[in-house]
């Protein structure tokens, strides 16, 4: 089974020995062209009489006994609301909820803050820290007095 691709290959290796149609179709690409090779066949015929070995050998009552009532195939299916409430489920739905709450918050922030905040705060900031005895009239033109107070508080 060298010739097949690695995928190909592992689905043959673990082909049904009965000669039924496999039920999907990779599994049947799988199994046609791997009858092309000759190892597939021997490998094939090998677990076919060892699977008639296994199902002629008897099996004791007493561990016929132990396996009576399992189902040994069946899982138990869970109900939505037994998923629903799965510790990993939980966990991000609280993750979700706190992104949600976070960018909401944010969003909330952006909305009341306009283009010059940070240079109003510095305004607000110097105006708070200045005496009044520090406050000296400048006699200058409306115009020029950012340039003013950017020479002089660096606003």
């Amino acid at each position: 089974m060298k010739r097949l691709p690695r995928g190909l290959r592992s689905l043959a290796a673990c082909a049904p020995i009965a000669n039924a149609k496999a039920p999907d179709r990779r599994m049947r690409t799988a199994v046609s062209r791997a009858k092309r090779i000759k190892d597939f066949a021997v490998q094939q015929s090998f677990d076919r009489a060892m699977a008639k070995l296994v199902q002629a050998t008897p099996v004791a009552p007493e561990i016929k006994q132990l396996f009576a009532n399992e189902k040994m195939t069946e899982g138990t299916k869970r109900s939505w609301k037994k998923t629903a409430f799965h510790p990993a489920i939980v966990a991000i739905g609280i993750a979700l909820a706190v992104i949600a709450v976070v960018a909401w918050i944010k969003f909330e922030e952006q909305m009341h803050a306009f283009p010059g905040t940070d240079i109003a705060k510095k305004l607000l900031s110097e105006a708070a820290m200045t005496r009044p005895t520090e406050l000296e009239p400048v006699m200058t033109d409306a115009g020029t007095l950012g340039d003013f107070f950017f020479m002089k508080y660096r606003l």
